[in-house]
């Protein structure tokens, strides 16, 4: 089992924990600028992969499903594994959630509370045009420039940190490219879907298809933006976290109010558990 390196610890009166997962090439610290507007009580664990942010010299994934099964169960053995839990992931980390999720499931893991899936159409509706992972550095560059409305400019204009991030990118666009979606029973499990209106990535009729993949409830949003939505555009996700953080975004708040509605649940399960 390979050690998770979350950004912090926890606050002690948290009674509910966050993991987020990044988006392809992407890293921790759009959510770790997210701190500033959770509640002590929800434990904010930005879950960086093997290969990213701290974990450099970890060898990187290029398949979904062994990532899925490592993630699932490092998430058991952390210290706070018997608190109730959210996954969220943006684009690649939406389908890493979901598979995650599938993962706990098949192995009898506890399962989590709700599913927060944002900017990533349903996993068997993944279709693609080209590529990235085939690209040369430059190419791939390019290509992310044109479909995802951009890479940030730190990274652009410097050949160094780009040379850092291809391989990474690569990897992690390869997991999505050769995924292939198995059929199995939907999720016992609530979901929340959001997709950005100006996303040019994932068109609307696509996030529909989530639906089909849990026998509870699926809330499908559309919310002002482009593919980086929730963290407030390309601008706000490549910023570092010095960075003073924004405001928050329409889709944070909207992941917000979700999950004061799991802490309500939360605690009203547990008095029902000490009462019986």
């Amino acid at each position: 089992m390979f050690n998770s390196k979350p950004a912090c610890k926890g606050p002690s009166e948290a009674r509910l924990r966050l993991v987020c997962f990044p988006y392809a090439g992407g890293g921790t610290v759009p959510y770790r600028r997210w701190r500033t507007y959770l509640p002590g009580s929800i434990d904010l664990v930005p879950f960086a992969l093997p290969g990213h942010d701290g974990r450099m010299n970890e060898q990187l994934f290029t398949e979904i499903a062994p990532l899925a099964n490592a993630v699932a169960a490092e998430i058991e053995h952390t210290e706070e594994a018997s608190m109730p839990f959210v996954l969220l992931g943006h684009s690649m980390g939406a389908l890493l959630a979901f598979e995650v999720a599938r993962s706990m499931r098949r192995s009898g893991r506890p399962m989590p509370q709700l599913l927060v899936l944002t900017g990533f159409p349903s996993p068997d509706a993944i279709v693609v045009k080209q590529p990235l992972h085939r690209l040369t550095d430059d190419e791939l560059l390019s290509a992310l420039q044109t479909r995802y409305g951009g890479i940030p400019t730190a990274v652009r204009e410097n050949a160094e940190l780009w040379n850092l991030l291809a391989p990474i990118s690569r990897a992690d666009f390869r997991m999505i490219e050769t995924y292939r979606y198995i059929e199995e029973p939907p999720l016992d499990v609530p979901l929340l879907v959001l997709g950005g209106t100006q996303d040019p990535a994932v068109p609307p009729d696509r996030l529909m298809g989530w639906r089909r993949h849990t026998t509870h409830e699926c809330s499908v949003r559309q919310l002002p933006g482009d593919h980086f939505f929730p963290f407030g555009g390309l601008a706000a996700a490549g910023a570092s976290l010095a960075t003073a953080a924004p405001a928050p975004t329409p889709a944070l708040r909207v992941i917000l109010t979700r999950l004061e509605q799991c802490l309500v649940a939360c605690s009203s399960n547990a008095n029902e558990n000490r009462e019986s």
